[in-house]
């Protein structure tokens, strides 16, 4: 039962992680279109840069948000499991 539990909430957790990962990502998706809308250039290779630096931050803050609360759940799960 603890198991199904943790895994039940691990799914939840990861589909609202997505979610939060994907709201983090756009603004720079948008810039990567800016970016494309402006054509060659300076703006063009600013915006691209920006864009791309915003969304590895976001990515990478995504998975360390990630890997924290798996790291809480499955200490929870093994404080209970001993209980």
């Amino acid at each position: 039962s603890v198991l199904r539990r943790v895994l039940a909430k691990n799914v939840l957790a990861q589909a609202g992680l997505r979610i939060f990962t994907l709201v983090l990502v756009l603004p720079g998706a948008a810039l990567l279109f800016a970016a494309a809308a402006a054509g060659q250039g300076v703006l063009a290779g600013l915006l691209g840069l920006c864009g791309g630096l915003w969304i590895a931050a976001a990515v990478l803050t995504a998975v360390t948000v990630s890997g924290i609360y798996q790291t809480v759940l499955y200490r929870s799960a093994a404080a209970s499991n001993t209980t």
